[in-house]
């Protein structure tokens, strides 16, 4: 019998080096040791009572993402502590003020994140990570001073499911920009009429204004919103062979008479 032979490897299909990340399109900064992104699924074992078949159930799913990120500036830090405050110092600098974040809903803060090896040009998206929907998760801020030490914001992100169901992609695809609104969210005395649009030119949108996650059940978007009463308008994007756009959510106060 002759000797098993094996085919020649396809380096297309491995991935090496650094990434770039970006949330909500904007780059999160430089790493020193390793990006992880981690999914993990949940099970629950049962066994039939009548023969003692087992059964494993998915009962979860978990999606997360550490990057230890060497940019530690004012600037950078605030894209992973969204409650904090980033203003300008007495000298004209940046300076964050970072509070309490006691009962702060951090998935309000999920935006796509993007994971793209650099070893691709920025137009190769073979080997995309694509999260639709992920938040920060603050971790440690480690600040060494020494020698040889240097600040870590060890970044941390999770996973959750986007409109269609799904936690995470890889591969050949792009983000749909996400609705904005012509009007932005504040307290006004008179109606307004809102339009929404998205830069994907074959972007559907999709509507509600009761304070309910949109889905593509929802109302599609064909013209004008007026509002002229109290009224939080949530939306998102969609469209073919591209991942869905973020939810986004507007509100309006006011008399709006």
């Amino acid at each position: 019998m002759g000797q098993a032979t094996m085919t020649d490897v396809d380096t297309s299909k491995i991935n090496l080096g650094p990434c770039k990340i970006t949330h909500g399109g904007e780059e999160l900064g430089r790493t020193e040791g390793d990006t992880v992104f981690r999914f993990t699924t949940e099970y629950q074992t049962e066994a039939t009572e009548e023969d003692g078949d087992i059964m494993d159930i998915v009962i979860n799913h978990n999606g997360e993402v550490e990057m230890p990120n060497i940019y530690t500036d004012p600037a950078s830090l605030a894209k992973n502590i969204p409650w904090a405050n980033l203003t300008t110092g007495a000298n004209g600098g940046d300076l964050l003020e970072v509070g309490s974040a006691i009962g702060t809903v951090m998935n309000d803060y999920a935006e796509p994140l993007v994971i793209h090896p650099l070893a691709k040009n920025d137009a190769d998206k073979s080997a995309d990570i694509v999260i639709p929907s992920a938040y920060p998760m603050p971790d440690t801020l480690e600040m060494t001073h020494s020698r040889t030490g240097k600040r870590v914001n060890n970044m941390r992100f999770k996973a959750q499911k986007d409109t269609n169901g799904n936690y995470f992609t890889i591969g050949d695809n792009d983000i749909v920009s996400k609705p904005v609104a012509s009007v932005e969210s504040g307290t006004y005395s008179a109606a307004q009429t809102v339009e929404l649009t998205s830069a994907t030119s074959s972007a559907t949108i999709y509507y509600t204004t009761d304070g309910t996650e949109p889905t593509t059940s929802s109302t599609e978007y064909t013209e004008a919103i007026t509002v002229d009463s109290p009224q939080e308008i949530r939306a998102f994007a969609t469209a073919a062979d591209m991942v869905d756009s973020e939810v986004v959510t507007y509100y309006y106060t006011g008399s709006l008479t």
